[in-house]
């Protein structure tokens, strides 16, 4: 899915929550692991994520912490957004194209708004960084219908991959 960022949205975030800056910290690149799995398992073919595997996720040359977020309310972590640029694909493409990597809110505080929070964050941040589109993925039947949220900042359908499986067992 995506949208240009020529204007952001005002559109149901949460008041109570704050959003703050990732770290470049052991202790925050351990949180987002953590806040991801819980975010995730529920989802199909989930597979828990390993510290080694965040740390060398956030050791790649286009990783900047700057551009992702965890949500806190009454100061407890709720929810994540990660935001990438690929600065091969701006510099050949010439497209100034960001993308939202990864988004997850709790179980317990979703459809609060603090998706809606977060992905605006997220959307601000890239904006700031001279992107001027947006793209997400999202898989068609994703159990926490998180489709609405995206269209509700309006986001909407660029195009649509087919996935196959086979079992080999």
């Amino acid at each position: 899915m995506g949208r240009e960022l020529d204007t952001i949205p005002s559109v149901g975030e949460n008041e109570g929550v704050r959003i703050r800056v990732m770290k470049d910290s052991m202790e925050d690149i351990e949180l987002l692991r953590w806040l991801n799995d819980e975010t995730f398992s529920e989802h199909f073919d989930f597979r828990p994520s390993t510290i080694e595997e965040w740390k060398h996720w956030c050791s790649h040359p286009d990783f900047d912490y700057k551009g992702w977020f965890f949500a806190l309310l009454e100061g407890k972590p709720v929810g994540h957004v990660g935001t990438w640029i690929d600065s091969k694909f701006v510099k050949y493409k010439g497209i100034k194209r960001g993308w939202i990597d990864t988004i997850g809110v709790l179980k317990p505080h979703r459809r609060n708004g603090i998706g809606t929070s977060l992905i605006l964050r997220g959307m601000e941040y890239l904006k700031s960084r001279g992107m001027t589109e947006v793209e997400l993925g999202v898989d068609d039947s994703n159990p926490t219908e998180a489709i609405k949220l995206y269209e509700k900042v309006g986001f909407k359908a660029v195009r649509k991959d087919l996935t196959y499986l086979k079992k080999t067992a």
